[in-house]
């Protein structure tokens, strides 16, 4: 039985890097988990064709939050829920559970190296289809459902057994509890040469591996004792417990005392280990020897050769700001891509997605790899053991023959714990700054009818461009209630910058520079002081958007007759929703005359769109709109595809033109398609939407043109797969499936 249960939101659930974490008397405040996650299932769209994983560390209040989620999943009509036995599964498990099956997405309830127990923390992370952390522009507005909710689904049922493998029905939602050990395991067969670091310990090498009575001890004695042969009792502190037996699980020389000691005894075996409540952070010890996070993320890069699944080269590398430069020198040496991000794991993934790295790693103890979109500890520790069983030498002999080659990283660091968020944001952003704060002159800044004119001072050379927005007020500004008015790159900016569209009131300005990076992350300087504007130009109303119609693929609105007649309308269709606006719109149709009560959207493709309107005025007869608030915005489902079919390759041949190779294609294609992409890869990954990577190089067919033949130039000896697929422009572009991948050898 599915009930709706009243509530009344909490102020403090927006999700940070790493998730929702809290103390564990928050999370147990009645209705604090159910708000949060019924914020999730309300922001992220359709649930009935969704697969979740669901697992946690087993730290306190795991167990029960477990049971909510999946009493509320199943009330919310989720399709499936994939739960590891028991509650458990690592954060890196978890991240490659999603991976491999193809899951929308998981819920791995961790608050990573934080201590656990009644007076500990408890977290939830949210991760998308990669297995990594959703992005700001989600948990925003996530965040924002949280400060409004009013009520809740659960099913009204017993709890679950979660000890029981296998598939259960739960209120008409399937659950499949899983193993959280078996297909981490056999990932990392994959990756290590288990057979070469077995043969390590039945020579006699000796380890010890502290689980700190959290996730990954059933992990290690798996991997460690049983299938690598380390001697029994190598993994300490194998059971995981709610309070992690009143230890801090962090793996580092403080709170890891205890492996600290034997390994700098005189009883010291030959390696040390440890990872943290979850799975995602390790420490590298050897007999009286430490190594630091950044030396060890050097040294695997260095060494990636002597690994099975890197053998054949990776993209690059990158380190957290925090972390020292060692790797630098390393990546340079190997002529490999080397990038420098913020804290955050999520900046990380994006270079993973786009392969410009493969390793990575921060100075907080966490290392990782494109294998899955989350640091991996118990990786980090095979990876020290490949080497180690590949070379013969001790941790101690490795790392310092790293530094004769590339010198040596000196740093400071500083942990503060027990800070308030307040503090904890002004330092980071006091340790990015390096944009110049803009002065916006009040002298020579004014408002022409409804959009200001500015003067700005004390502009960087290193900024790419400026943002301008309007704000009630600087309190506003700080919690990112602002109306983003313009972006401007810095090549177009001119002494008089202009705000269009700021609506009737009194507003304040502010603007800010922004960079992008080396590692395409954005940058943002300090906001220049707040100046107030008076607008008294009159916005039109927003227009009534009576029904919505689709007919295959054109969308019909119409629009109710009151109100005033405005000069015309701009119509979009956008994928996403947020809050009372349509966002990520593909473009703009404009021009309707005020007196028209149909607007038509014509070849839209396939999927779920939100249809939005604006009514506008054009000032003294200039061409400068003034915009009304959107209409109320409509869902509709178009299930119509504008092309079907896909292309085939009829015969692709190579040919040289002096020293050159050439890869000439000939092709058919669907009727009615307006063009072909093709790409001709060194490596095919299909996804579920048909996506390739390592494209080389692409080209085109217009509609109705009679050459179908593409030419890739210049293509150098190796092994390519060749694929193409269609497109129909229409509203957006709607694409066909690849075509079937052909394989080429170009000699």
């Amino acid at each position: 039985m599915i009930k709706t249960i009243s509530t009344t939101p909490y102020n403090d659930q927006k999700m940070g890097t790493a998730g929702l974490r809290k103390k564990s008397r928050v999370a147990m405040q009645p209705n604090y988990v159910e708000n949060f996650m019924q914020s999730i299932f309300n922001t992220i769209g359709k649930l009935d064709d969704k697969t979740f994983l669901v697992g946690g560390d087993g730290r306190f209040y795991n167990d029960v939050a477990i049971q909510k989620i999946i009493k509320m999943a199943a009330a919310n009509g989720v399709k499936k829920l994939v739960i590891g036995q028991n509650g458990f599964i690592s954060t890196p498990a978890g991240s490659h559970v999603i991976l491999k099956n193809k899951l929308d997405g998981g819920f791995v309830l961790s608050a990573s190296h934080n201590p656990g127990g009644p007076d500990g923390d408890f977290g939830i992370k949210y991760s998308n289809q990669t297995g990594g952390q959703v992005p700001s522009s989600v948990t925003d507005k996530i965040y924002e459902n949280t400060k409004s909710i009013r009520e809740y689904k659960i099913c009204d049922i017993a709890d679950i057994d979660l000890s029981r493998l296998g598939r259960q029905n739960v209120c008409g939602m399937e659950i499949e509890i899983i193993d959280p050990v078996v297909d981490y395991v056999d990932m990392m067969q994959e990756i290590f040469d288990f057979p070469a670091i077995k043969k390590l310990f039945a020579n006699g090498f000796t380890m010890c591996f502290d689980a700190m009575n959290a996730v990954t001890g059933p992990y290690a004695v798996r991997i460690f004792e049983e299938l690598l042969g380390a001697r029994k009792g190598s993994v300490v502190h194998a059971r995981p417990l709610p309070d992690f037996g009143g230890l801090h699980p962090d793996p580092n020389l403080v709170y890891a005392k205890e492996l600290v000691d034997l390994m700098f005894s005189d009883e010291a075996p030959d390696f040390g280990g440890a990872n943290d409540g979850d799975g995602d952070r390790n420490m590298i010890l050897g007999k009286k020897f430490f190594v630091t996070p950044s030396d060890s993320l050097a040294i695997l890069t260095d060494n990636y050769n002597l690994i099975p699944a890197y053998k054949n080269g990776i993209y690059g590398v990158a380190k957290s700001a925090a972390t020292s430069t060692a790797v630098s020198r390393v990546a340079k040496a190997h002529d490999i891509g080397y990038y420098e991000v913020p804290t955050g794991w999520k900046y990380f993934v994006n270079l993973m997605d786009s392969r410009r790295i493969t390793f990575c790693g921060e100075e907080s103890f966490g290392t990782g790899s494109a294998h899955i979109r989350e640091k991996d500890g118990i990786w980090a520790i095979l990876f020290w053991l490949n080497i180690i069983a590949a070379t013969g030498k001790s941790v101690e002999e490795i790392t310092v023959e790293h530094w004769k080659k590339y010198g040596r990283s000196y740093y400071m660091r500083f942990d503060f714990e027990g800070l308030d968020t307040a503090v904890q944001i002004m330092v980071q952003v006091d340790a990015y700054q390096t944009l110049n704060r803009p002065v916006i002159d009040t002298r020579w800044t004014r408002v022409i009818t409804n959009y200001a004119m500015l003067y700005l001072r004390d502009l960087s050379n290193e900024a790419d461009g400026y943002q301008f927005v309007t704000a009630k007020s600087q309190k506003d500004l700080k919690k990112g209630n602002y109306t983003a008015q313009t972006k401007i790159a810095n090549s177009e900016l001119n002494q008089y910058p202009e705000l269009k569209y700021i609506p009737e009131g009194t507003h304040s300005l502010y603007c800010r520079a922004y960079k992008e990076n080396s590692s395409h992350v954005m940058e943002y300087g300090e906001w220049s002081d707040g100046v107030p504007v008076t607008v008294k130009v009159k916005t039109p109303d927003a227009p009534v958007v009576q029904k919505v119609q689709v007919k295959k693929n054109d969308v019909r609105i119409v629009l109710n007759s009151k109100g005033e007649e405005p000069d015309g309308y701009d119509v979009v269709a956008a994928r996403s929703k947020n809050g009372k606006e349509p966002s990520d719109y593909i473009k703009v149709k404009s021009g309707y005359s005020g007196s028209s009560k149909e607007l038509i959207l014509r070849g839209v493709p396939a999927g779920t769109w939100y249809i939005g309107v604006h009514a506008y005025k054009y000032l003294n007869g200039s061409n400068t709109k003034v915009l009304s608030k959107w209409a109320e915005v409509r869902k509709v489902t178009v299930k119509t595809s504008l092309v079907t079919g896909k292309p085939a390759v009829k015969s692709a041949k190579v040919s040289r033109q002096g020293t050159k190779r050439n890869v000439t294609v000939t092709f058919t294609v669907p009727k009615s398609c307006d063009g072909t992409d093709w790409v001709l890869a060194k490596k095919v990954s299909k996804s579920d939407n048909g996506s390739y990577t390592g494209v080389s190089s692409y080209a085109y067919t217009k509609k109705n043109q009679t050459k179908t033949t593409v030419v890739f130039k210049s293509v150098k000896p190796g092994v390519y797969y060749l694929a193409g697929r269609a497109y129909v422009k229409g509203y957006a572009k709607s694409y066909t499936k690849w075509s079937k991948i052909k394989k080429i050898v170009v000699k």
